[in-house]
């Protein structure tokens, strides 16, 4: 005989709540960001510092957005039974990878190391590889995810090569970080951009051109009956 059956609304109560504690992290990074730039006497001075801070901003923007859309496509919206087990092990590699995103932003200063921040780089996509196939046991969303799997897996390997050519990094091997981070997020909206961005299946009527009422209302037969001539 089959066990109680968990409360999917009840579940999907507590998974909204916990949405807006994950969004309040990325709040956090967000302002550890700008705190840090505030620091700085003349942020203007330093070309470099607004390139890793534009690419930070590029990092923080697709992953908050990709991880809304795989909460409400995986959890919220789903018709099938939701296994708290498995979304909290999710929940916690996901605040992992906020976590990083954090530190990241706690970054930016007058300390900031470019050394630093590109290894801490290279951990968050390593900890969102490893999230990226765990979903499959999680929420079967393999599929979903595999473009944001690929692209990290890229970025990091291109990062180990930068490491391995020149370390600690320096001069070309920063520029090459900073051309590899924006691009990375580029392309992963030009990939999954239908993912981000959903469209909606219109019914067929609603497709129909506005005259296609006054056109059938044109092929009822009429009710007048053609005038004739009284004239005599």
């Amino acid at each position: 005989m089959p066990g109680p059956r968990y409360d999917s609304e009840k579940i999907k109560s507590s998974i909204r709540s916990l949405r807006e504690l994950y969004s309040g992290v990325f709040a956090l990074a967000l302002y550890e960001a700008i705190r840090g730039v505030a620091e700085i006497p003349d942020v203007h001075s330093s070309l470099q510092f607004r390139f890793f801070l534009a690419a930070f901003c590029a990092t923080l923007v697709p992953f908050y957005h990709g991880t809304m859309r795989y909460f409400k496509d995986s959890y919220l919206d789903t018709t099938s039974e939701l296994k708290p087990a498995y979304f909290l092990l999710d929940y916690l590699l996901l605040c992992t990878a906020a976590g990083l995103l954090v530190w990241l932003g706690a970054m930016f200063g007058t300390d900031f190391n470019p050394n630093y921040f590109i290894r801490v780089y290279a951990a968050l996509l390593a900890v969102d590889i490893v999230w990226g196939f765990m979903t499959h046991v999680f929420t079967k969303s393999y599929k979903k995810v595999k473009y944001w799997l690929w692209l990290n897996f890229a970025a990091l390997f291109a990062i180990g090569i930068l490491w391995y050519w020149r370390y600690p990094f320096q001069g070309i091997a920063i520029a090459i970080f900073l051309i590899v981070a924006p691009a990375r997020s580029i392309l992963d909206y030009a990939l999954n951009w239908d993912m981000y961005f959903p469209r909606e299946d219109l019914p067929v009527a609603a497709l129909l051109p506005a005259a296609a009422p006054a056109l059938q209302a044109m092929d009822k037969p009429g009710t007048d009956k053609p005038a004739t001539n009284r004239a005599s």
